[in-house]
């Protein structure tokens, strides 16, 4: 997978099993959605951090520092985060926002963060 993320950045993951019948990996054969779920699961929040801090120490020079947050869509009652709130599509769903922080010119996350859906942006940017 992380050949193909490297390779195909702008391909949705969905798409691994055509690139995986048309190239060689190291794994040679497909991973199914549910699988790469599982690996991806499977990657622990302090393994994640460091990877981010160690992308934070690749930035390039002087660029500037990118802050971006999106809403996702959830019909999951289960996770603590999934509120109702104000998003730019004006859905009625509850949702979940993911804050990230990037260098501007190199496009390098460095800094991500899960928020509750009902937290407004300016909150948000206030706080990083």
């Amino acid at each position: 997978m992380a050949y193909y993320m490297v390779l195909e950045q702008n391909s949705p993951l969905n798409r691994f099993p055509r690139f995986s019948a048309m190239h060689k990996h190291p794994y040679g054969m497909d991973i199914p959605s549910q699988r790469s779920s599982e690996i991806f699961k499977g990657i622990a929040e302090s393994e994640r951090l460091k990877f981010f801090k160690l992308q934070g120490k690749r930035q390039v020079g002087e660029e500037y520092w990118v802050y971006d947050t999106t809403s996702i869509l959830r019909y999951s009652e289960c996770l603590k985060q999934v509120k109702h709130g104000y998003n730019r599509e004006h859905d009625t769903l509850a949702q979940i926002n993911l804050a990230l922080l990037f260098g501007e010119d190199s496009g390098l996350p460095f800094y991500y963060r899960k928020l509750s859906g009902n937290i407004p942006d300016v909150k948000t940017l206030k706080r990083l």
